[in-house]
This record gives structure tokens, sequence and C-alpha cells, in this order.
């Protein structure tokens, strides 16, 4: 009877084994199907779960651009970089043409992600020609006055001279620029309001801060500081403004989508 006993015993122990081991299995499989489809629907879609307004057309040309930006590359033959791609599609989807772009490095280049953009249209391109022709005429205006005096620099010649048709250039010359320069900025006023609106809804870190700064690149406010700090602090740095622009650009990943068309 003892001898049955145990055996009864072991046979069930046995078979609870095999049920809890079951059971883990199964849960394991499970837990891992759903982490792949995760995985699956955020590799799969280009918009931030938190963006409203599913919109097939929409993802399709983000597709496209992202197939045309593949293809771009610097003068090396670098494509984009991974970390600023998105930024890149999404800026061009909403009509703000990109020219460079850089997701910042610690050995070589700026250490701080930053972008520019192509302003050029076919009336500044008209007033670019004009300018071209203008420093022509200073240049050899500049060259005339120049042999007139010899044994003076450029600058003591030109005031020496006072030539009124000299100085006519140079006005028309600064008015073309301002003018280039004024119609380049209003093509990128609507961005500079959407890095207001982003801001509006997030606290501010002045370092972090993205703007527009130098040769019309958007970058953060710190980032012309890089250059004065350690190693260590640059590399820290970096990371946090290259987390800064990617919350921006999931910000502009939502403004397009929930964009009317």
């Amino acid at each position: 009877m003892q001898k049955k006993f145990n055996r009864y015993i072991k046979w069930v122990l046995f078979l609870g084994f095999c049920i809890t081991t079951a059971f883990i299995l199964i849960h394991t499989v499970i837990n891992s199907s759903y982490q792949i489809s995760d995985f699956v629907a955020e590799k799969s879609s280009t918009k931030p779960s938190f963006c409203k307004n599913d919109n097939a057309a929409k993802e399709q040309r983000w597709q496209t651009m992202e197939q045309e930006v593949a293809s771009w590359g610097d003068a090396l033959g670098r494509g984009i970089d991974h970390e600023i791609k998105n930024t890149v599609i999404v800026l061009n989807l909403l009509g703000f043409r990109t020219e460079q772009s850089c997701q910042g490095h610690i050995d070589w280049g700026l250490s701080y992600p930053w972008i520019s953009f192509n302003t050029q249209d076919e009336e500044i391109n008209v007033l670019h020609n004009k300018r071209n022709d203008i420093f022509k005429l200073i240049d050899e205006k500049e060259s005339e006055i120049q042999k007139k005096y010899p044994d003076l620099s450029l600058g003591e010649a030109l005031r020496k001279e006072q030539s009124e048709e000299l100085t006519a250039l140079y006005q028309q010359n600064r008015q073309l620029n301002d003018t280039i320069d004024k119609l380049s900025k209003l093509k990128l006023v609507p961005l500079n309001n959407l890095i207001t609106e982003f801001y509006k809804k997030r606290p501010i870190d002045r370092d972090k801060m993205l703007a527009f700064q130098v040769l019309d690149r958007i970058y953060s406010l710190g980032g012309n500081w890089q250059i004065t700090r350690s190693d260590n602090e640059r590399l820290k740095k970096l990371k946090e403004y290259q987390e800064e622009m990617k919350l921006f650009t999931n910000f502009l990943i939502c403004c397009y989508f929930e964009k009317q068309d």
C-alpha cells in the first residue's frame, strides 16, 4: 500500500511539474508575440502613437519622400545621417526644402544636429544675378582706382578718390542683399512659427532650445558652446541636443499627419 501511495505522489508531482512548465512556455510565447507585433507596428508606421488622423495618402507620400531622401548624399557620397533622416523627410513634406543636414558627431564636423534650407526661387535667382553683375562692376571700378594710386592700399585709394559711381554701386549691393535676405527669411517664417508652437507646450531649456541661427540653420542654442567643453561634456550635450531634435521631429510629424490637405 505504501509503495502504491508513493508512486501516486510521484505521479501527481510530475503532472504538476508538466502543467506548470507548459503554462510558463505558453505565457512566454504569447508575451513574445505581443512584443514582436508591437515592434512590427512601430517599425511599419512613421507616425508617433500620440498623433491623430490616420491618412493613407499621407503615409504614401511619406514613403515616397523617404525613398527620395535615401538617394541624397554629400560630395563624399555619404547619405543623410540616420538620426536626422526623419527630420529631413518631414520638413520637406511640410514644404521646407532642406539643403544640408547633420546629426552631429564627436570625432568630426559639428557636435550638435543641424539643418539648413534651400530658399531659392526664380525671383531670388534673378536678384542673385543682378547682384553678381554689380559685383563685377564694383570690382572693375575698384581696380581702376587702385591703378591710379599704386602706392596706396585699396581702402586709402577709395577714400582719396571718393567715387560717387562706386558709392552708388555699394548702395545697390546692400539693397539687393537686404531684399534677398528678406525674401529668403519670409519662406522660413512658417517654420519659425512651428518652433514657437513647439515650445509653448513644453518647458524651455535655453541650452537645448532649437532656433534659427547662422546661415539660416536650425540647431540648439548651446551648440555654439560645444567647442569650449570637455570630451565627456560634449558627448553628453550632443545626446541632449539629438534628443531635442527628435522631440521636435515628432512634433512636426504630428503636424504633417494632422494638417488638413
